[in-house]
């Protein structure tokens, strides 16, 4: 049976037009994670979070918080995660699990991310989270 991990995200957004900020959670299940490595056919552009901002509004960082559970034999060790946006193509850098070689929830939190800083747009933006585990099963899982 393979080890399960399962991914909860909340992305939320900073924004610099009179202090207005802007949240959205991800609220379509778990996010399946692909073994060894990223991969775009198992998350990330097939489980996007769309943010609504003020058009117009210039981002001036984001704020991202999220939980990855390790459950059925996995560790928190064995998760790695990183957010992409889709509207300027950058990825923040990769960020692994610290739980050590234990079962459990892990969460995580990042503030003044600067993967969309400058953009002003029209009222949305789009992010993915590109996650992977490095043990159990083969390919691409989805838990639920």
């Amino acid at each position: 049976m393979p080890r399960k991990i399962s991914l909860l995200i909340a992305l939320f957004l900073s924004i610099s037009a009179l202090s207005q900020s802007s949240s959205s959670t991800y609220s379509a299940g778990a996010i399946p994670l692909n073994l060894t490595s990223y991969s775009s056919t198992c998350n990330g552009p097939v489980s996007p979070l769309v943010v609504v901002i003020p058009a117009g509004a210039t981002v001036t960082g984001i704020d991202i918080s999220y939980d990855i559970t390790a459950a059925s034999g996995a560790w928190m060790s064995e998760q790695n995660s990183q957010i992409h946006c889709q509207d300027t193509g950058n990825t923040e850098s990769t960020v692994s699990g610290t739980g050590g070689n234990l079962g459990g929830t892990e969460s995580y939190s990042r503030t003044g991310v600067g993967i969309a800083n400058g953009v002003s747009v029209t009222g949305v933006l789009t992010f993915e989270m590109q996650a992977w585990r490095t043990w159990g099963g083969t390919g691409c899982i989805h838990f639920s």
